[in-house]
Parts: C-alpha cells; structure tokens; sequence
C-alpha cells in the first residue's frame, strides 16, 4: 500500500484533465435485476443514466460490438460509472486528491459486493491524463524550461523544431504492473471536450501531453474483491505522482501550477 504525505503540495492549476479507473473481468452474468439494483444504490452520487461503453465481444462469426450495462453521471456531469458484464470504470474530470478519489471507488466496490456479482478481475488500471496548455506559459515559450530535458530533447534536436511529437514509455513491474508514459507536443486534445463529461477548457492551441497509464494484469486472488481491489488501487498509484514531478521542472511549478486557477 502507498503511504500518502497529508501535507503534500496539490496544485491549485493542475493541468489534469481526466482520471479514469478501469477493472476488467472474465465475462460475468450481470441480470438486469442485479444491474438495476447497481443503479439504485448509487442513485443519490450518479443520479444522471446514459448508455453505456461500446465494446467488443466474441460472437460465432467473430468479434461483435455491444453497449450492454449501464453508465451513470452525477449532477455536473464531471464523474461516471460504468458498469457492464466485463467491466468496471470510474472516470472523473473534477479530481483534487488521491483519497477522494479512492473514497469513490470504494463506495462503488461497495455497492457492486452488496449484490454478490462474481467477478475474476483480468486488468486493473489507473490513468492520469494531463494537457499543459502552452497559452499558460509566460513568454518566451520554451519548453525546454518546463518539461524534464528527456522530454524535451526532440524540440531541440532539430532544426526547424517539430510543430508535434509523441513518444512513449514503458516501465516494467512485478506481478504484472507496468506503465506506460505518453508525452509529447499536440495540437489536438487527448480528451475529447465533446464527449459525455464535462471536463476543463481544452487547450487552446499547441500542449503538452502527459498521459500516464499504470496497470496490472494477471490472476487474482479473490475474494474478498473490495480488500484486493483498494490494496492494488494504491499499488497502480505509487509510481503516477513520482513520474509526473520527474516529468516537469520548478519553472512550470511556480509558473503555471502553483498559480490561482482563472475561473
């Protein structure tokens, strides 16, 4: 388990734009007396129904799309849950603090236990995209001044420097952990600002990118799930905060993140 500093610096202009939390599991029998009493005992938090994620399943002449289960909003439409017969997800656009958002999907855990639903978790991951918006930055923009040298290394490299880059890392794990690091510069947001959430003003031209994935894939052993499930949640956790600040310098710190967001 990760132990979280309480007193640890959150950024009042953090450039987070999303958070999601996925469990996958072996294909699992999800009445819709089980479904509908999931809905109901999150009504109160996620009060807005929508339809629920595409996905593929293994039909007789092969793969198949399916938008079966449900997927839930609160009032803002900032979070949503999705739950279906192989999976499970949280997504937040309004996240502050790694214990709120634990908090949540806790509750949500809850509620699925509550109903005896069978599951073999086959993947549990955590995302953190962040879109740091070069309109932010003072001038001159330089982005070698606010991302780590590593990251920045292709603008610099050639001369003229690249309009875009997108690169990617993996780092290996036990047990079936891994992470993935996207970074780069886009011009074209990572997260959809007309898809179902209502998520922060995209960027308003060139950004950015650092998109953390931390995942672990593998055999459970379960149950209890919710015991497992929150142990691995901080687990997936640990490495996200240290590769970010590994990511950025104190220019961008005190520059853009630890400045009063403009509402």
């Amino acid at each position: 388990m990760s132990i979280l500093d309480p007193d640890r610096e959150i950024y009042p202009n953090a450039p987070l734009k999303l958070v999601t939390f996925e469990l996958r599991c072996a294909p699992f029998e999800l009445p819709a007396a089980t479904l509908d009493g999931f809905v109901a005992a999150l009504q109160e938090h996620y009060p807005i129904r929508g339809p629920g994620l595409p996905h593929l399943v293994l039909g007789p002449e092969g793969p198949l799309a399916s938008t079966g289960g449900a997927r839930m909003f609160d009032l803002d439409r900032r979070e949503a849950v999705t739950l279906d017969s192989q999976r499970l997800t949280f997504e937040t656009a309004r996240y502050r603090r790694f214990e709120d958002f634990r908090a949540s999907i806790a509750q949500i855990l809850n509620a699925l236990t509550a109903l005896d639903v069978a599951l073999v978790p086959v993947r549990v991951g955590l995302r953190y995209i962040d879109e740091i918006d070069e309109a932010l930055l003072p001038e001159p923009r330089d982005w070698a001044r606010y991302v780590a040298p590593a990251l920045a290394s292709p603008l610099q490299h050639f001369d003229p420097a690249p309009l875009e880059h997108q690169s990617a890392a993996l780092f290996g794990g036990a047990e079936g952990h891994n992470v993935v690091l996207r970074y780069g510069l886009l011009r074209q947001p990572a997260v959809d600002p007309a898809g179902p959430l209502v998520i922060d003003a995209p960027p308003r031209g060139p950004y950015y990118l650092i998109d953390i994935d931390s995942a672990w894939q593998g055999e459970a052993p379960v149950p209890p799930l919710d015991r497992w499930l929150l142990a691995k949640l901080d687990e997936l956790h640990a490495p996200i905060r240290h590769l970010f600040e590994t990511a950025i310098t104190e220019e961008l710190r005190n520059e853009v993140l630890r400045k009063e967001r403009e509402r």
